[in-house]
């Protein structure tokens, strides 16, 4: 496989970065706040407890379970999803790219989630500085597994022969390259991935490599 005639393209949560380090910067970022606005000096620990006893919406039950004030709830949320956030690349990750990037080969990142989130979360990591491109499903008006994201980067990229994409959720990440003739990866799971690698799903789900840590791509080249 030829360097120069290769695109890889990158998942961001839970395949560049660990996913629950976000969630963690996010409650720690609002307690934060509400302590500031509210007065509540265990907001912050409240809402870690919330989030790991499997409450799915921690901070709208703090906010009702300490009757703060209704309308001010949208703000707190907007405010947090607007947070800049405290998360580092996985080691495995910073190895990958600054060898991508040694050998000239380009890459990009395909995420579904909010611009503004999504955005925050790639200036934290400091991807913005050598990705080709990036593609956010809020941006691209098309989620996965819509094949439409992914036809754009072959149109955006069309001197490349051979798209390489690694991810790690089979429930949406993989049917649409896999169906374009793209090479995918799934990066296992090292047990603290927010969405599980479930059994189950069909062939057309399933990625057609699976790794254990990103440097395993370079191998196929």
């Amino acid at each position: 496989m030829g360097e120069a005639a290769v695109h890889v393209v990158f998942d961001l949560d839970d395949t560049l970065y660990g996913e629950r380090d976000y969630v963690y910067s996010a409650l720690d970022f609002v307690g934060q706040l509400v302590a500031q606005l509210y007065g509540r000096s265990t907001a912050t620990s409240e809402l870690h407890r919330l989030y790991s006893a499997g409450d799915p919406a921690p901070l709208q039950r703090f906010w009702s379970d300490e009757a703060l004030p209704a309308e001010a709830l949208p703000d707190c949320i907007a405010a947090m999803r607007a947070h800049r956030p405290k998360i580092t690349l996985r080691d495995d990750a910073k190895a990958v790219i600054a060898a991508l990037n040694s050998r000239g080969i380009q890459w990009s990142i395909l995420t579904d989630g909010r611009s503004v989130t999504q955005r925050q979360k790639i200036k934290a990591l400091g991807l913005d500085r050598s990705a080709s491109k990036i593609y956010i499903s809020q941006e691209c008006g098309v989620a996965k597994p819509a094949l439409a994201a992914f036809t754009q980067i072959e149109r955006d990229f069309s001197e490349t022969m051979e798209f390489l994409y690694i991810a790690d959720n089979p429930r949406k990440d993989f049917s649409a390259p896999n169906e374009l003739g793209w090479m995918t990866f799934m990066l296992l799971d090292n047990g603290f991935n927010i969405h599980k690698q479930d059994n189950g799903f069909s062939a057309s789900s399933k990625a057609k490599e699976t790794i254990e840590s990103l440097p395993e791509l370079l191998s196929f080249f």
